[in-house]
C-alpha cells in the first residue's frame, strides 16, 4: 500500500497555489519520492463549482426530495433549468481536470505515474485550508481512472499523531449511534444497518437531550461515532428539533470527543447533509478520520451509501477501498444511481489525519493483522509438515500404487514411435502354430526346427548384423540345425535363471558369450515396468547379461563400440551414454521383490508395455517371411 500527501500549502483557486509538495510513502517505510511544483488560478474553476453548488440545490428542492439538510429554501426553484444543471456537471470534471493538468504541475503526476502500479492500493490525502478546494469532486480527477485501488481523501496541513489507547480490545466494535431530528426523513434505515453488522455492539440515542449526549461521551469508551440526521454548513447537529436551541457543535463537545480520541475513538461517520465542516472541526482536535458528505444528501442516496460502505468494510476491505466501491455503486446500478439521483457519487468525503493509519474491521474487533513473518512462517511450516508426511508416507510403499497408475497413464499418452528400419521382429502366435502343423512340422514348443531353419535360411542372403531367438529351447536341436546355430557367431539364445523357482536351461551347444537370460521382474501389481540387465549366472543359465543387452551390444559392437564398462560410481557407461542402476526404494518404487534378489546387479526402469511394441521395428507373422521376400 501506498500514501500520497498532496500538500497545497497557501492560495485558493482565485490566485493560485504557488507551492504544491508530494510526499510518497510505500508501506510503513521512510519517504519514496518528494516533488514540487504549483496550480495556477483557477477562477474560472471556482465559478463554474459556486455555480454546480446553487444549481445542485435547486435541482433536489425542484424534485422536493427529502434531504438532510437543516433548512430547505425554496425561494427561486422556478428559475432552475435541468439542461443548464446537465451542461453544469458535465462542465465541472472537464474544468478540473484541465486545472490539474496544467503545465506547472504535470511534473506531480508523472513522478507519481512513475513510482505508482496499477495494482497496489493507494491513499491519496489532499492538504489544504482552502473551503472551495475541498468541496471539489477530486475523485473525478483522470489519475484515478487508471489506478482502480486508489482513493481521495482531504487533511488540514497542520496535524500530530495521537497517543497509543491504552485501554484493552473488546472483541467488538463498539458504536455510538447519534440519531437526531427526523423530520421528513427516515434514519431508521441507518440504525438498522448498523444493527446488523458481524461483530458490532451500538448503542443508539435516538434525538437525545444535550446533557444525555455529552454524559455519553464520558461513561464508555468508543470505536465508531456515528451520526444520522439534520446538519449544517456552518457546522451543527440538530438533535431534537430544526431550531437553534437544539443544536450542537463540536466545540459544545470538545472535552468529550478529546477524552473519546484519546481513549481510541477511530472512526466518526456523519451521515447527513454538508457535515465536511464537522468533519474539519473533528480533525483539529486529532480525530484519525472521519466520513462525511460535501453538499445536502438526499435521505435515500444517504442510507444506501452507508449500507454499501459498511458492507464492504465489515468483509474486510480496507476503509478507503470500502468508501471507493459504496461511492462507485452510487454512479452506477440500482435506484439510488446518479441518473435519478443526480451526482450522488460526488457527495461522500474520507476526512483524515495523515499520521494515522485508517483502522480495518479486524482491528476494531481487537484482532491485529499478523506480522508478515508469521504468516510465512505459519505458511512455511505447513509446508514443511505436508512434506515430510508426504515423503513418510511415499518411504513406506503407502503411495505406491496410485504412483505407478499414474505413471502407466503419461506412459500410454506417449506418442507413437516411427518405424525403425534396422528392426525385424518375427511374432509367433496361435495361427503361426496351426500354420506349422498344416505343413507338417513336427515341433516340440511354439517354433518348430523345421521353421526356425527356414527362417535362418530366408535371413542370411541380407546378413543381418545379430539373431536373437525368444523363445526357450532347452532339448537338442534337430543335427541339421544344431551344427549351423552353434557355428553362427550372430545367433543368440535364451534361457532363464529363475532364482525363485525352476529355471529353463539353454539351448545345448550354445556357448556363453552368446547367452542371454529372459527374467522380468513383475510389480506387485503384475506389470511388468523394469529391465534386469545383469544378473548372476548358474550352471544351467550360463550367463550374465540379459537377452536384450547381450542382443544390443552385439549389433553395436560391429559398429566398433567397446563393450560396456563400469564408472567410478557403478553405474554402466555404453560410449557416452551412462546407465544408472535401479535401487530399491527409488521413487514410488519400495523394496519389491525382484530387488531384494541378490542375484540381481543391475537393472533400469522401463515401460509397461508388450516386448514387440518396445521396439520400433517391423513386425510380421511366420507365414509372411516364409512367403514372401523381406
Amino acid at each position: 500500500m501506498s500514501k500520497v500527501i498532496l500538500s497545497l500549502g497557501q492560495g485558493d483557486l482565485d490566485n493560485g497555489f504557488f507551492r504544491v509538495t508530494v510526499q510518497l510513502w510505500t508501506g510503513n517505510g521512510p519517504v519514496l519520492m518528494q516533488c514540487q511544483g504549483s496550480l495556477p488560478a483557477a477562477l474560472s474553476l471556482a465559478v463554474l463549482h459556486r455555480n454546480w453548488q446553487s444549481l445542485y440545490k435547486k435541482y433536489y428542492e425542484n424534485m422536493a426530495v427529502h434531504s438532510r439538510l437543516e433548512i430547505i429554501d425554496s425561494e427561486d426553484t422556478d428559475r432552475f433549468s435541468d439542461a443548464e444543471f446537465r451542461e453544469t456537471c458535465k462542465k465541472l470534471p472537464k474544468k478540473l481536470n484541465d486545472w490539474l493538468n496544467s503545465d506547472s504541475f504535470r511534473g506531480i503526476e508523472q513522478q507519481l505515474r512513475k513510482h505508482l502500479h496499477h495494482s497496489e492500493e493507494i491513499q491519496l490525502i489532499v492538504e489544504t485550508e482552502d473551503t472551495d478546494v475541498r468541496k471539489l469532486p477530486w475523485h473525478l480527477w483522470n489519475f484515478l481512472e487508471d489506478y482502480p485501488l486508489a482513493e481521495i481523501a482531504l487533511s488540514l496541513p497542520e496535524f500530530e499523531g495521537g497517543v497509543p489507547s491504552k485501554r484493552t480490545p473488546p472483541e467488538e466494535v463498539r458504536i455510538l449511534g447519534i440519531l437526531g431530528d427526523s423530520t421528513n426523513i427516515d434514519i431508521n434505515k441507518d440504525r438498522a444497518i448498523i444493527e446488523q453488522l458481524p461483530g458490532a455492539k451500538p448503542e443508539f440515542l435516538s434525538q437525545p437531550e444535550r446533557h444525555q449526549l455529552k454524559a455519553q461521551l464520558w461513561e464508555q469508551d468508543w470505536d465508531i461515532l456515528f451520526f444520522a440526521g439534520h446538519s449544517g454548513s456552518s457546522g451543527k447537529i440538530y438533535i431534537n428539533t430544526l431550531d437553534e436551541e437544539n443544536t450542537l457543535t463540536v466545540e459544545e463537545l470538545e472535552k468529550g470527543l478529546c477524552y473519546q480520541i484519546n481513549r481510541g475513538l477511530k472512526l466518526a461517520i456523519f451521515n447527513s447533509c454538508e457535515s465536511l465542516e464537522l468533519a474539519i472541526e473533528l480533525g483539529r482536535l486529532n480525530q484519525p478520520l472521519t466520513i462525511a458528505m460535501r453538499e445536502p444528501v438526499p435521505d435515500k442516496v444517504a442510507a444506501v451509501f452507508l449500507k454499501y460502505f459498511l458492507q464492504a468494510f465489515a468483509n474486510d476491505k480496507s476503509l478507503y477501498l470500502s468508501v471507493r466501491e459504496a461511492r462507485e455503486r452510487l454512479s452506477g446500478g440500482g435506484p439510488e444511481r446518479d441518473d435519478e439521483f443526480r451526482c450522488a457519487s460526488w457527495l461522500p468525503v474520507i476526512f483524515q489525519n495523515p499520521a494515522m493509519s485508517p483502522p480495518t474491521w479486524q482491528e476494531l474487533l481487537g484482532k491485529k493483522a499478523e506480522p508478515w513473518w508469521h504468516v510465512w512462517g505459519t505458511f512455511l511450516l505447513a509446508c514443511l509438515i505436508v512434506t515430510c508426511l508426504t515423503v513418510g508416507l511415499r518411504w513406506g510403499g503407502l503411495l505406491q500404487t496410485w504412483e505407478l497408475q499414474a505413471f502407466d497413464r503419461l506412459i500410454s499418452q506417449r506418442p507413437t514411435e516411427a518405424i525403425d528400419d534396422r528392426f525385424l521382429i518375427v511374432t509367433v502366435s496361435e495361427p503361426d502354430i496351426q500354420y506349422q502343423d498344416k505343413l507338417g512340422m513336427a515341433r516340440i514348443g511354439s517354433l518348430s526346427d523345421e521353421a526356425l531353419k527356414l527362417l535362418l535360411q530366408k535371413l542370411e542372403p541380407h546378413q543381418p548384423r545379430v539373431i536373437g531367438l525368444d523363445i526357450y529351447h532347452d532339448l537338442e536341436f534337430a543335427p541339421n540345425l544344431a551344427a549351423k546355430l552353434v557355428s553362427n557367431e550372430h545367433f543368440i539364445a535364451p534361457c532363464e535363471v529363475a532364482t525363485i523357482g525352476e529355471s529353463i536351461p539353454s539351448p545345448p551347444g550354445i556357448p556363453p558369450e552368446r547367452l542371454g537370460f529372459t527374467d522380468f521382474p513383475l510389480d506387485p501389481d503384475h506389470v511388468i515396468r523394469r529391465q534386469l540387465l545383469l544378473m548372476s549366472s548358474t550352471s544351467s543359465c550360463n550367463t550374465s547379461q540379459s537377452l536384450s543387452l547381450r542382443i544390443a551390444l552385439s549389433y553395436l559392437r560391429q559398429d566398433g563400440i567397446s563393450p560396456m564398462s563400469s564408472t567410478a560410481e557403478g553405474a554402466k557407461q555404453i560410449r557416452d551414454r551412462i546407465l544408472t542402476r535401479f535401487k530399491a526404494n527409488a521413487g514410488g518404487y519400495q523394496l519389491a521383490p525382484a530387488d531384494a534378489r541378490p542375484a540381481i546387479k543391475f537393472s533400469l526402469i522401463t515401460v509397461p508395455r508388450p516386448f514387440p511394441k518396445l521396439v520400433s521395428g517391423k513386425c510380421f507373422p511366420i507365414p509372411s517371411i516364409l512367403k514372401l521376400p523381406i
